[in-house]
């Protein structure tokens, strides 16, 4: 599911692309004082031939009056409305339009529901990670950085300097994108892409965020940078991923949350190397194709990471609706510990793997906790892959020299061992499953994997931003 705005004449910032198959389904929430009937009336462009079949379910239930052809319009620019009569509870109430056929539904622009003084309801659970806005706890900024980021030069950011406090992009952007050392401290709500240069250190005071049109978070052969307790939230447009590490060094991301982006939410790239990411949550506001996680190594192809890419990912919390790449690895010696992912339980957007050693991958996974990756997963179901469960691991796009060592990992409940056979886009095959290939590197500096017996409590309470 993609957020667009190509296609002229939305009433919005940009409308709904739900994908083209029987897992298409948009959600709203409503609120309505009394209960009692409202109008809802849903607008949609369809530039296809065919109507594109839909039906909505009101707090879960069906109806066959509410079922309708959703025609074409003529054109993906043009515009029309379907309308329905429905009983709403009091208080809130969950409208899902689903698709009932195998074209999917058309592009949603909005929906408006009229009648006894409706309101905007809240839309799914608290979102992990972004719970009240507590004073930020200095002692959980201030323990030391572990992992691959205290290799090579380490990482000291703007050092014991005075803190600078900004409230706009422009200020922000002015001190941060030098090489001059600084220590920033960011306030408020800011609109744009920050651009980190070398030497900061840049820490968001409660509830701080940058949020952009494209990408909210560059680096481009930074060195030596801290960032923490920051919001960074992106956009599902094509190629916007939220946050870029490329050609950077010495990089740590720590206790952010990361929200939204197309295809990741991270991405380390390049020739970029000692980075460490730690207590951070990740998470998508909307399910759908290429919802993913952090990916390290851009392609099969790029060379210029041979003997790079060391990164360390601990005590994230992937959240549900990132459907993979937690991480994906290409050529990288890459330790993740006790991070929590969480896959989810609804078959129509559980995660489909967690973990993928792709080409030249060295991982250590150790003492992580993988939550329902058992089960159908739309992904498998919605593009008639070769697979129907979710699975922990997937060496699908690996090579021979592929290692991915598990090491007392734990997933809840007992999901599927393997190896199975998967079948992927470009006619891509592979295994999968719950097991290690090969023996991973062993990292070269101290660090402490925690036991799992209360991890996912540990990491749900403590990971992101605040």
């Amino acid at each position: 599911m993609l957020f667009e705005k190509r296609n002229n004449s939305h009433t919005g910032p940009g409308y709904i692309n739900p994908p083209n198959n029987l897992s298409a389904r948009v959600t709203w929430s409503v609120a309505s004082p009394a209960g009692g009937q409202y109008t809802v009336a849903i607008r949609f462009s369809n530039g296809g031939t065919t109507p594109r079949s839909g039906e909505l379910l009101v707090n879960g239930a069906a109806d066959p009056k509410r079922k309708v052809p959703l025609l074409p319009t003529g054109a993906w620019t043009q515009w029309e409305t379907a309308s329905f009569v429905v009983d709403l509870a009091p208080g809130q109430n969950s409208l899902v339009l689903r698709a009932t056929s195998d074209t999917g539904l058309p592009n949603i622009d909005s929906m408006t529901v009229t009648g006894a003084n409706p309101s905007p309801g809240n839309c799914g659970k608290a979102a992990p990670g972004m719970a009240a806005k507590a004073p930020v706890d200095e002692s959980r900024l201030k323990a030391a950085p572990v992992g691959w980021v205290t290799q090579g030069s380490g990482v000291t950011g703007g050092g014991k300097l005075a803190p600078v406090v900004v409230s706009t992009l422009e200020e922000l952007q002015r001190l941060a994108g030098d090489t001059q050392p600084q220590v920033i401290h960011v306030a408020g709500r800011l609109k744009g892409t920050l651009s980190v240069g070398s030497n900061k250190t840049i820490v968001g005071l409660p509830g701080a965020e940058i949020a952009s049109d494209g990408g909210a978070l560059r680096l481009k052969g930074s060195r030596n940078v801290i960032i923490q307790n920051l919001t960074f939230v992106g956009v599902h447009a094509r190629n916007s991923p939220n946050t870029v590490l490329h050609d950077v060094e010495n990089v740590w991301l720590d206790h952010n949350t990361f929200v939204d982006g197309n295809p990741d939410l991270v991405v380390v790239s390049g020739t970029s190397n000692w980075v460490t990411i730690s207590w951070n949550v990740f998470r998508h506001t909307l399910f759908g194709h290429e919802h993913a996680g952090v990916n390290i190594g851009a392609r099969d192809t790029a060379t210029e990471s041979v003997g790079r890419l060391k990164v360390t990912l601990h005590h994230n919390f992937f959240a549900e609706l990132v459907n993979e790449r937690m991480p994906r690895v290409r050529f990288g010696q890459v330790h993740s510990f006790n991070n929590f992912a969480d896959a989810g339980t609804d078959d129509l957007s559980r995660s489909y793997y967690a973990v993928r050693a792709g080409f030249d991958a060295n991982v250590r996974s150790e003492r992580n906790v993988y939550r329902n990756f058992k089960g159908p997963s739309w992904w498998w179901s919605s593009e008639f892959l070769g697979a129907e469960n979710a699975t922990v691991f997937n060496y699908a796009r690996g090579n021979q020299n592929s290692i991915l060592e598990s090491v007392e990992d734990v997933c809840l409940p007992a999901c599927v061992v393997g190896p199975i056979d998967v079948k992927e886009h470009e006619s891509v095959t592979g295994k999968a499953g719950f097991y290690s290939v090969g023996r991973a590197f062993v990292p070269p500096y101290r660090y402490v994997a925690e036991p799992t017996a209360g991890l996912e409590a540990r990491v749900r309470a403590g990971a992101g931003a605040r």
